[in-house]
């Protein structure tokens, strides 16, 4: 179980990780250049086994935290040391899941089953909150330290392209503007609709066949999976489908008259170009990612 475990965990890291690291969004998509990530990245990087390491490395969520440690090109060996927590954790959650199988024999697997999973998801809990109060503590009392650490400028000229696209977005896309038709507002407004109703109908109507690990599928209606989905639960995996194929048109909609405001020059387009070529010069210090995106205006 742990080799397995460790196994995974390098992959995510030394693999996907230090993979996705390798690109500018992916990079400005986990925020490398803010305080919280900064802070996270001097406590992760202390050797050995510490109280605040182990907290975010336990405490936050598996896939993502594996893979940013990638990104950020933290050494694997010293993520697996500060991951050795979570070892009773995974224990007591395949037992709770080995036990939940043997709740048709005994009410007694059942209820060992439940404290189990009760306990492993306090334990989860209780580091969760941990990893937040060491980060927030971290960066509250190193903050100028943090600050003065040098940025990824890739990321400061990525954001500040990005925050121009936004702008330009906002604006073109807003309703008042007398290009935007009213086929798009249909689309967006039949989306928005389809995918409330949908969420509700989930809640409030019985929509799938109750079904858990213990049971045969046979049991199920004509003895197949799709059997589990009840006519309201078609309705509503219809509705999904449909509300985010809408959306998907609204937004390549949307994404096109962005780029035509930018051509036209109704944007600060050319400030934030300007901007980007000073940070990827190299002459911009930490204050390059004050660059301020004014509003679009006509």
């Amino acid at each position: 179980l742990s080799s397995s475990s460790a196994a995974s965990d390098v992959y995510k890291r030394q693999v996907i990780g230090r993979a996705f690291g390798g690109y500018v969004s992916v990079r400005a998509l986990v925020r490398v250049n803010s305080v919280e990530m900064r802070a996270s990245r001097m406590i992760l990087q202390r050797r050995g086994l510490n109280f605040a390491k182990c907290a975010i490395l336990v405490g936050g969520p598996d896939w993502p935290t594996s893979v940013i440690t990638g990104i950020l090109r933290l050494n694997v060996f010293q993520m697996l040391l500060g991951t050795t927590p979570i070892l009773p954790l995974i224990v007591a959650s395949t037992a709770a899941g080995a036990f939940q199988l043997l709740t048709t024999k005994s009410d007694t697997f059942s209820s060992v089953a439940l404290i189990i999973t009760f306990l492993s998801m306090l334990f989860q809990l209780s580091t969760t909150i941990a990893m937040l109060a060491v980060i927030a503590r971290h960066a509250s009392l190193h903050r100028e330290e943090l600050a003065a650490m040098p940025p990824d400028v890739e990321v400061l000229a990525y954001d500040a392209r990005a925050a121009a696209y936004t702008a330009a977005l906002r604006a073109a896309t807003h309703w008042s503007q007398p290009e935007v038709r009213l086929w798009p507002k249909l689309v967006i407004t039949a989306s928005a609709i389809m995918l409330a109703v949908a969420c509700y109908m989930s809640i409030l109507v019985s929509c799938f066949v109750p079904f858990s690990v213990s049971e045969s599928i046979s049991n199920l209606p004509g003895g197949n999976p799709l059997g589990v989905v009840r006519t309201p639960g078609w309705i509503v995996i219809g509705l999904f489908l449909v509300g985010w194929a809408l959306r998907y048109v609204y937004r390549r909609w949307a994404h096109v008259r962005a780029k035509d405001w930018i051509a036209s020059g109704r944007t600060t387009a050319a400030r934030i170009e300007a901007g980007t070529a000073h940070i990827e010069a190299g002459s911009a210090g930490t204050g390059a990612s004050e660059i301020v995106v004014e509003d679009v205006q006509e």
